[in-house]
């Protein structure tokens, strides 16, 4: 048998576990507000990516990468971006 102590601030704190006698006694809170937030909006969009794949491909028959929902959306959005941090950039130098 083996005693294992790891110690720093990337660990949990003793009685950490979640379980009886763990946890929100000694301080521990659980996940951030942001990352409750981060969580939620992973899972609405993997939801919405699962469900808008099934529809294509059985509604409109399509497959693969054009069955994303809103492909073309998806596929210009990079450029966009692109585009409106380079304007903001010169915006912020002519100020």
């Amino acid at each position: 048998e083996y005693d294992i102590t790891f110690r720093g601030p990337a660990v949990c704190p003793i009685g950490g576990g979640g379980g009886p006698g763990g946890g929100e006694e000694e301080g521990w809170g659980g996940l951030s507000w942001f990352s409750s937030l981060l969580l939620v909006l992973l899972g609405l969009a993997a939801v919405y990516i699962g469900v808008g794949y099934a529809y294509n491909k059985n509604v409109h028959g399509l497959s693969g990468t054009e069955a994303l929902p809103h492909r073309e959306f998806w596929l210009e959005l990079p450029s966009v971006l692109s585009e409106a941090c380079a304007r903001t950039g010169r915006e912020v130098r002519d100020v």
